[in-house]
């Protein structure tokens, strides 16, 4: 048998730029999934948090969509690490965890869990961290056992 030792990888590396992956796809619980016309975005969230759900266990997953790099391999990226940015960011989110607790989807059934995911959750600073999980525990029917689960590089925990 005869071994090729010329095999040319490129076609598997990285492209530079902003696309790394030309003919990547991402694979999302809600590939296929149908989007919301703008117009009708407010009053088909506020359909969404009227309702209740069964009491069972139930995670948050909060989205941090700052990165220090952007990784080659990575079709998440979206906004590059500033300190002030992570800081509004958390702000942000804070008012709508305030302003969305009392809805009857959020009291409805507790929540167990609570992923951080990106981007790079650490990039947030560990002070913004605790507040999230601070504001939760305290608006929600988080209760005792909320787990708080965070993947990432821990540096600056």
């Amino acid at each position: 048998m005869k071994h090729d030792t010329e095999l040319d990888l490129t076609p598997h590396f990285a492209l530079a730029g902003n696309q790394p992956f030309k003919d990547r796809r991402a694979m999302m619980p809600l590939r296929g999934a149908i989007p919301v016309e703008k117009p009708l975005l407010a009053s088909t969230w506020q359909n969404v948090i009227g309702q209740t759900t069964p009491s069972r266990k139930r995670l948050v997953y909060l989205h941090i969509p700052f990165c220090a790099t952007h990784c080659t391999f990575c079709g998440f990226y979206q906004n590059r690490f500033e300190e002030d940015s992570c800081a509004r960011y958390t702000d942000a989110l804070l008012r709508e965890i305030e302003m969305e607790a009392d809805s009857p989807l959020h009291q409805s059934a507790p929540i167990h869990a609570v992923y951080f995911g990106g981007g790079t959750p650490s990039a947030l600073a560990a002070r913004d961290l605790a507040r999230i999980i601070t504001a939760l525990t305290r608006t929600t029917a988080a209760g005792p056992r909320l787990r708080n689960h965070h993947r990432g590089p821990g540096a600056k925990l």
